[in-house]
């Protein structure tokens, strides 16, 4: 990502020597929690029901999407190591409930695993 692009959002540098200020890096451990992964993403912008029935019926324009949420995300990551420097960074998704997943294995595969690969 190029500089341009970043400073397209925010001062990441300003911002990131602000809020890591007070850290106190040398007797803690530093973490950012990065909440809404791409599946609890989709439903915030489209609401739970429509995620789930466009996950089935329109598969490929609901991978796309998914695909770019986690564009973004990559994208956030990359500045968080930049400006902020983590010892951890924390990303979460939440893809069920106490007794299920809201949905089937083998659709969580296809949709979601990949994104999780390592380049």
């Amino acid at each position: 990502m190029s500089q341009s692009q970043e400073r397209r959002w925010y001062d990441w540098e300003k911002l990131g020597a602000e809020k890591t200020a007070s850290w106190g890096r040398e007797n803690k451990v530093s973490m950012i929690i990065n909440n809404q992964g791409c599946f609890e993403r989709t439903h915030a912008l489209m609401g739970m029901e429509d995620a789930l029935v466009a996950m089935l019926t329109e598969p490929d324009d609901y991978k796309e999407l998914v695909n770019a949420i986690a564009d973004y995300k990559v994208q956030l990551v990359e500045i968080f190591g930049k400006y902020y420097k983590p010892d951890i960074l924390m990303m979460q998704n939440d893809y069920g409930a106490a007794q299920s997943m809201f949905m089937s294995v083998e659709c969580w595969r296809d949709i979601f695993r990949s994104r999780f690969a390592v380049s």
